[in-house]
């Protein structure tokens, strides 16, 4: 037998969702507690349905992107012109505002794009809770290289906050930009999107620099650290949660 709490925790799911998702699941009325106990059989079916929902959240994203991708392993159709960012970046807004309103846990992709800025695919990262997911260099930069990228945008969602960024997000777009620079791989933008799909671009707002901050109030970027260092121990402290 195995407890809900323990299955909740393996896969970051909200606690009152997920009571609700496994009722539906195993046709009960009511489960009220996280320590309710399944068997083997019900166990298997549970997880059997959560995988099959994160499959077609990755369909939804492919739906979305199509005819640029057709599917998350970024086998590019060749008859089809991909997407070019110049001129159409508000295109790709649109898409991206689409997908994250239907999300309802943090979740990380990247896109790659070519020399031109065409986009030539787009990797599913990391999928968490609802207030935090987890991610490292090697899984942001793994695909970015097999894909041949020379520019690439990091994109996440906030389902339950506002698209303003985080601390975490500051700091996680150091790292990325840290660890890209090592690799000379350009990291092009760095999107928030929030639950309502209303888009923030790092790009856009002019702080795509290390240690700097957007001011709200004065709506302009400011720079929190005067003397930017290669430090790589940063790298590893801070690309973790976001």
């Amino acid at each position: 037998m195995i407890k809900l709490k323990e299955i909740a925790e393996q896969r970051n799911f909200n606690n009152i969702k997920f009571l609700k998702l496994v009722g539906e699941i195993l046709s009960l009325k009511e489960i009220n507690t996280m320590d309710y106990e399944v068997n083997e059989y019900e166990y298997q079916k549970i997880i059997k349905y959560i995988k099959k929902l994160e499959k077609e959240n990755i369909k939804q994203l492919n739906d979305l992107f199509k005819p640029v991708i057709s599917d998350i392993k970024i086998e590019i159709k060749e008859e089809i012109e991909p997407l070019n960012l110049m001129g159409n970046y508000k295109k790709l807004e649109n898409l991206l505002s689409q997908y994250y309103k239907n999300i309802d846990r943090e979740n990380m992709i990247a896109i790659s794009l070519n020399q031109d800025l065409d986009v030539i695919g787009i990797h599913n990262i990391s999928l968490g809770s609802e207030d935090k997911t987890v991610t490292s260099a090697s899984s942001i930069f793994k695909p970015l290289v097999l894909t041949g990228a020379r520019h690439f945008i990091i994109v996440h969602n906030h389902p339950l906050t506002k698209y303003i960024p985080s601390n975490a997000d500051y700091e996680t777009r150091d790292a990325i930009l840290i660890s890209s620079k090592i690799l000379g791989i350009d990291f092009f933008d760095f999107i928030i999107v929030d639950g309502k799909g209303k888009i923030f671009s790092f790009l856009k707002h002019d702080i795509m620099r290390l240690y700097s901050r957007y001011n709200f109030t004065k709506k302009k970027p400011i720079l929190v650290r005067n003397k930017p260092e290669l430090d790589t121990n940063y790298i590893y402290e801070h690309l973790l949660y976001i």
